[in-house]
């Protein structure tokens, strides 16, 4: 009788597993940040937390002060602890902090504080317009100038305008909403995990609530596994049975 060397499914002939795609978790994303803003508390500190960052969204600034604050490239310690203050409070999902300092970095710019998921890390500036450069010319001085210029002109505009139309093809490709038909399922598991980590609801609550069919294990199930995936941090469930109602 012989061993059996055939590889385990999912590894490699070494014996070594293969690596597992990363899941792309930003339908997932879109769907918890949008039950978070239906809670006016995390409107509202969202909002307390972006004029923290610049006062002067306050009051109306001037064209300069708005200026001086959006030259502002660096955060400050003070920034960073409220941020993080703010993202474990609201548990939000770890390793896309980037998606809250978009946020808050687009205030002065006067977007409405949201989250919005990304498909991937992205800084500020989504991507870097190069000018092309003009190449030397022989110029003849009877020459109409004005003939030229347009010429050169029009090829300058042309090459700016390809350059800023592939960044916004490529900005767009980051943004991904759910498909219409998942939208309500994934809104009721996100709502399921705000309920559980925001909240601090019971998992038995939580499937009452959703009305007849719906079990404590299928909430509990559902919810651990978007927690995984979203890299949520959920509170403790007490071990035991609950105390008996008096």
């Amino acid at each position: 009788m012989t061993d059996d060397l055939r590889p385990a499914p999912g590894s490699t002939p070494g014996g070594t597993r293969k690596p597992q795609p990363h899941p792309d978790t930003t339908e997932c994303r879109y769907a918890y940040y949008s039950v978070l803003h239906q809670d006016p508390r995390f409107e509202e500190e969202l909002q307390t937390l972006c004029k923290l960052k610049y006062p002067l969204l306050s009051r109306s600034p001037s064209p300069e002060e708005t200026l001086a604050a959006l030259n502002r490239q660096w955060d400050t310690p003070a920034d960073i602890e409220r941020a993080g203050a703010f993202a474990r409070r609201w548990h939000l999902p770890r390793f896309h902090d980037s998606e809250l300092w978009v946020a808050l970095y687009l205030a002065p710019y006067g977007f409405r504080p949201r989250l919005r998921p990304f498909r991937d890390h992205l800084s500020l500036g989504l991507g870097n317009v190069h000018p092309p450069r003009i190449p030397s010319f022989p110029f003849n001085p009877n020459q109409r100038q004005a003939t030229l210029l347009n010429r050169l002109t029009a090829q300058f505009k042309k090459e700016l305008r390809e350059q800023m139309e592939e960044l916004q093809r490529h900005a767009r490709t980051r943004w991904r909403p759910p498909h219409s038909r998942k939208r309500a399922e994934l809104r009721r598991m996100a709502t399921r995990l705000y309920l559980r980590a925001v909240r601090r609801q019971r998992w038995a609550d939580i499937a009452r609530a959703e009305g007849p069919g719906v079990t404590e294990h299928t909430v509990r199930t559902s919810v651990t596994e978007w927690a995984r995936l979203l890299n949520v941090e959920l509170p403790p469930s007490r071990i035991g049975r609950p105390p008996k109602r008096k």
